[in-house]
């Protein structure tokens, strides 16, 4: 399994407590996890402006993944132009899911895949690899 992280999910796993942050600890257990520096930017761009103190573990997040420059072409594919090179990055890298939380753009397509790479929020994904439930309350190991 290969999972391309959206931009919105490496910004949600980069705050404090996030339970993105803990959600993307198993998926990285179960699968080898990429995303592109177009998505690497924004989450770094919209992490700046709005927790900066968190750019050091946006970082380390980072460098425990695999950052790709391919995208691929989409023909058919209805989406807005500033997410194609997400799908299109997730369908050159080859991956079996994209992981957004982009509702507003990939909704028409969760559950669906396209290309080869489904699209999934978290809930679908968890659902997916037989995740019942993440407890909201850090551990004592937080």
């Amino acid at each position: 399994m290969k999972v391309f992280l959206d931009a919105n999910v490496l910004f949600s796993a980069a705050l404090p407590g996030s339970l993105m942050g803990r959600f993307l600890e198993v998926v990285r257990s179960k699968a080898e996890v990429v995303s592109n520096r177009a998505a690497v930017d924004e989450a770094v761009r919209n992490l700046d402006r709005k927790f900066s103190s968190r750019l050091p573990h946006l970082q380390s997040l980072v460098q425990s993944i695999t950052v790709t420059q391919f995208v691929a072409e989409l023909p058919g594919v209805e989406l807005v132009e500033k997410d194609r090179h997400i799908l299109g990055a997730a369908v050159a890298s080859r991956c079996s899911h994209l992981l957004t939380g982009d509702e507003r753009h990939f909704q028409h397509l969760f559950g669906k895949a396209v290309l080869g790479v489904k699209v999934v929020n978290a809930a679908l994904f968890a659902e997916e690899i037989g995740l019942k439930k993440i407890d909201r309350k850090p551990s004592k190991a937080d």
